[in-house]
């Protein structure tokens, strides 16, 4: 069954008629979409309905980060016959899921939005001579799922300039060839050993400090939206001297904080258990806490003078991105276990 385009502009959203086979007439959808799409819900809404008739389509106005972030209280709540949830692939199960996340799961269709933006001849030129600038001859190819379609055409253009291209495979079959999430990186990690350089097509500066952390290698970055080459060859060393000294201040610690996400696919049971297994190996204490939205102000409510550090199992981006000030060492599993076996000599990120 052909898929029906319901947006082309700025991204493309295609639905599959086959899966409104679910809704019944006059049925419920429950429309999710990450912030920066819910501006056009009003044309995906209306394409459904010339698709299936008469039906009740509910958009959800909550903030939605991801994939791992479905919403089950709302589902619940609502009761829906289905759930669309665009912008994104489903989350990778085996990275956590609430134990009550199955049904939810299996009512629901996601469907990435590919970026109509292209990669033109001018920026592939300069990107070539970026990496040749880096001495790089063999580089992997990375992007969000917005820009995953680029690839192959940004493999085909290095090849022609000397350059071997890798678009690598991720670990997790939820995933694209060469996909990177925030808080996923095995696409780059697998060859990070095998080539000079990494290719990142994305926006923002979110996934390429992820890049950053997760690479041994420069990283340069592709943006379709400002169509700028970033390659910045000290910038993954000023990104890890200062976790480096959030990860030394955290060596002391007798206590440390465990927290635990509720969301849909931030709760790691295999992150969990072994972290409380090194922790009491190593003669250290432990309390565990357990939130849905972790806040500077929610760490603030549960800070106590014992707790020296803390170890976010949810979203590993949350030490990085929104504690890094904190006044005290907010860290990834990843560092945790680089504080915890005293080894500095690799930095660990995210997971284990």
């Amino acid at each position: 069954m052909e898929t029906v385009k319901c947006m082309s502009d700025p991204y493309v959203v295609e639905i599959n008629p086959y899966d409104l086979n679910k809704v019944p007439y006059g049925g419920t959808i429950l429309l999710q979409l990450p912030d920066g799409l819910k501006q056009y819900s009003g044309r995906i809404v209306e394409c459904l309905r010339k698709i299936k008739g008469d039906l009740r389509v509910v958009v959800d106005a909550s903030p939605t980060y991801g994939a791992c972030d479905l919403h089950l209280d709302t589902i619940e709540a609502l009761n829906p016959d289905l759930v669309i949830h665009i912008g994104h692939n489903m989350y990778p199960r085996k990275l956590g899921f609430v134990a009550n996340a199955d049904k939810a799961v299996s009512k629901t269709v996601f469907i990435p939005a590919y970026s109509s933006l292209h990669i033109g001849q001018d920026m592939l030129d300069r990107l070539a001579r970026t990496l040749l600038g880096l001495n790089a001859r063999k580089t992997s190819i990375l992007a969000t799922i917005q820009h995953v379609k680029e690839l192959p055409k940004i493999a085909e253009y290095l090849k022609t300039r000397g350059i071997e291209p890798v678009i690598p495979e991720p670990l997790f079959p939820e995933m694209e060839r060469g996909q990177v999430l925030g808080c996923e990186y095995s696409a780059l990690t697998t060859v990070d050993n095998i080539v000079d350089t990494h290719i990142l097509v994305s926006g923002g500066d979110f996934h390429y400090l992820g890049a950053l952390l997760a690479s041994t290698k420069p990283v340069v970055k592709v943006d379709p939206y400002t169509s700028k080459i970033t390659a910045d060859p000290e910038a993954r060393d000023k990104i890890i001297r200062k976790r480096y000294y959030k990860i030394m201040k955290a060596f002391d610690a007798d206590t440390f904080g465990i927290i635990i996400g509720s969301k849909t696919g931030q709760y790691r049971p295999w992150i969990i258990n072994a972290l409380r297994n090194t922790l009491k190996s190593e003669g250290r204490k432990h309390i565990e806490f357990i939130i849905g939205s972790l806040t500077k102000d929610s760490l603030l409510n549960i800070d106590t003078p014992e707790i020296g550090a803390y170890i976010v199992t949810s979203c590993p981006r949350l030490p990085i991105d929104d504690f890094a000030e904190f006044h005290k060492p907010v860290l990834t599993p990843g560092e945790a276990l680089m504080v915890l076996k005293r080894k500095l000599d690799r930095y660990l990120f995210p997971w284990f």
